[in-house]
């Protein structure tokens, strides 16, 4: 499960920090140290690890505080956590359980002991993210899951150094609402349903499509230009226009307004950018809706 993981080592013994580092890596985990836990902090927003390895008993900010930060940060508040420590008493253990550890393990270590567990640990975030991260009316990616993506995109092109083309595309059902009203929810998920279906299997492969909020859509379109992003999206639209919800003898049509928002060189912030895809996607509506509108630097001046 190691394979392009992400684990946080945080200890002031540089001996233990080289021994962790140097059994982590000979497992196959992508490992970032810090010789303490302010350092070790700093490093969480940087490095995005899928776990945090950390001693207990450091100067100035010690493992149980670093964890109480971790757990405040956007984004970080289910990061698991493996306490190590020298001190091996019960009620150390539950002080440490009861911060937001998800495992304590004893000094000195266990090689095979410490995979087995860090590997165990790792397995049950996944099952739970998994869980958590899915819309259970379309089957797609959440919100949560969609911002966790993004943040892996721009994680990426800040440790490599490699500029990307991104395109993010912000989908609305055109009256939903009105929809509701007038069939009931049960319809109202059915159209919501529908659309996150077509989605799922009309976008390509490495295309993420998300379900952003009750009648929003978002799909994350990595290596994708401005004028790929135009063609593919005008295309999804025409496709998606063209079905229909059956209601017995009669069809709802599927009406949405799509908004299209291109990164291309240097990523912008996150929230830029899905200003920049919900402003276009606005910009669709305000056109009669069943649109298409691609941000541009003009949009800025809408409003003003």
């Amino acid at each position: 499960m190691s394979r392009g993981l992400r684990v946080l080592v945080v200890d002031d013994e540089s001996s233990t920090l080289k021994l962790l580092e140097y059994v982590l890596s000979r497992d196959g985990y992508e490992v970032f140290c810090a010789s303490d836990g302010a350092a070790g902090l700093a490093m969480v927003e940087r490095a995005l690890p899928h776990l945090v390895v950390c001693d207990v008993q450091m100067p100035e900010l010690d493992g149980l505080e670093m964890c109480r930060r971790v757990r405040q940060l956007a984004g970080f508040e289910l990061v698991p956590f493996v306490f190590l420590s020298a001190r091996s008493q019960i009620q150390d253990r539950i002080e440490g359980l009861e911060t937001g550890a998800d495992d304590y393990i004893a000094k000195p270590f266990d090689r095979d002991e410490l995979l087995a567990r860090i590997d165990a640990v790792l397995r049950r975030a996944e099952a739970y993210q998994r869980a958590s991260h899915v819309d259970h009316l379309t089957d797609l990616g959440n919100r949560e899951f969609f911002e966790q993506r993004l943040r892996e995109e721009l994680y990426r092109e800040q440790r490599y150094g490699v500029s990307s083309t991104l395109a993010l595309v912000a989908i609305d059902i055109d009256e939903l609402a009105t929809i509701r009203d007038r069939y009931g929810t049960a319809i109202g998920d059915l159209l919501v349903r529908h659309v996150g279906r077509f989605l799922r299997d009309n976008v390509r492969a490495l295309d993420v499509p998300t379900r952003y909020s009750t009648s929003g859509f978002i799909v994350l379109m990595p290596h994708t230009s401005r004028d790929r992003a135009m063609v593919a999206i005008e295309r999804l639209s025409e496709r998606l226009h063209d079905t229909a919800v059956a209601l017995g003898a009669d069809d709802l049509p599927v009406n949405a307004s799509f908004g299209v928002a291109v990164v291309e060189g240097e990523m912008q912030d996150l929230s830029e950018m899905l200003n920049r895809a919900h402003a276009s996607m606005m910009m669709a509506r305000q056109h009669g809706g069943t649109k298409v509108h691609i941000w541009s630097a003009d949009d800025n001046l809408v409003g003003e």
